[in-house]
């Protein structure tokens, strides 16, 4: 399943989604690990 159709999904189940900004890796990791619904993460810092 692509990354849109489970942005899309997620988006149609809960109607809020909990994102979170990383800058690199190791932030994305623990935005993960908390149990956010998405992380966004810009290509210059990764």
């Amino acid at each position: 399943m692509s990354n849109s159709v489970l942005l899309k999904n997620c988006i149609e189940k809960k109607g809020i989604v909990k994102v979170c900004g990383a800058f690199d890796a190791m932030s994305a990791k623990l935005v993960e690990n908390v149990g956010f619904d998405a992380v966004w993460a810009g290509s210059f810092a990764i």
